[in-house]
């Protein structure tokens, strides 16, 4: 098992870590979809920073959230350095390059979403999707057995059996997904073309229950691979990565 003495080392020596003195150099923004994302200058491709040695503390709110409305539905991670180890020294660095890249591009002096502040203490705050685009859209209609079975009479049959038996299945997960009885018909129809995929977490070989996911994080010791986005939201006058 690599110590943290050595993690830090392998870390400083890479291109991407946050807590270098110099990882700004490394990295550019470029236009995305509907904003913008942080690049490698040299490759262009997305720049994947590294954080190592937070703590995830629990903040009255389930981590593992599945009461989300919709489809890009995404769940606030917030962290903040460990104290007492060796990459002390590095978790305010860290926290100033995030807001240099920030300010490379900002078109307002109002930042919001990545950088959050706790009892005069600031923390990075992460977010992960909960559901993802399907490959295969599951059909809108139901397919009754009957009307595989008897496709002369009952109701009328709208799948051929060789139409319903390649039919993409939705998955028990995503199908039982609980949700407050407002977003109900909403949900419904994401799960047709989404499905849900939530951060899982693992105690040895045996998963974390979403309810029992804050508690057993506090205190944790975890690597964090992530890009940053950036989106100017014109109408409100700020920008949020």
């Amino acid at each position: 098992m690599t110590s943290l003495a050595g993690l830090y080392s392998e870390l400083h020596a890479g291109p991407n870590y946050m807590g270098s003195v110099n990882v700004l150099n490394n990295v550019m923004w470029q236009r995305d979809t509907c904003g913008h994302i942080a690049v490698d200058k040299s490759s262009r491709k997305e720049f994947v920073a590294v954080i190592v040695e937070i703590e995830l503390r629990s903040r009255g709110k389930s981590y593992q959230s599945r009461n989300q409305p919709t489809a890009q539905g995404k769940i606030p991670v917030p962290i903040m350095p460990t104290f007492g180890s060796v990459f002390v020294e590095v978790s305010d660095k860290a926290i100033q390059n995030l807001e240099g890249l920030q300010a490379k591009f900002s078109e307002t002096a109002d930042w919001r979403s990545m950088i959050v502040s706790d009892k005069n203490i600031k923390l990075v705050r992460f977010t992960s999707k909960i559901f993802e685009q399907c490959k295969w859209p599951i059909p809108k209609h139901a397919v009754y057995l009957s009307d595989i079975e008897n496709s002369e009479g009952g109701r009328k049959a709208k799948w051929s059996c060789q139409q319903f038996c390649n039919s993409p299945v939705m998955d028990e997960e995503t199908g039982n997904w609980p949700i407050a009885m407002k977003h109900r018909d909403e949900l419904d129809l994401v799960k047709l073309n989404y499905e849900a995929s939530p951060l899982r977490l693992y105690r040895g070989n045996s998963l974390v229950e979403p309810a029992d996911v804050n508690e057993a994080l506090t205190g944790a010791v975890v690597e964090v691979f992530f890009v940053v986005r950036h989106y100017y939201l014109r109408d409100k006058k700020f920008d949020t990565f």
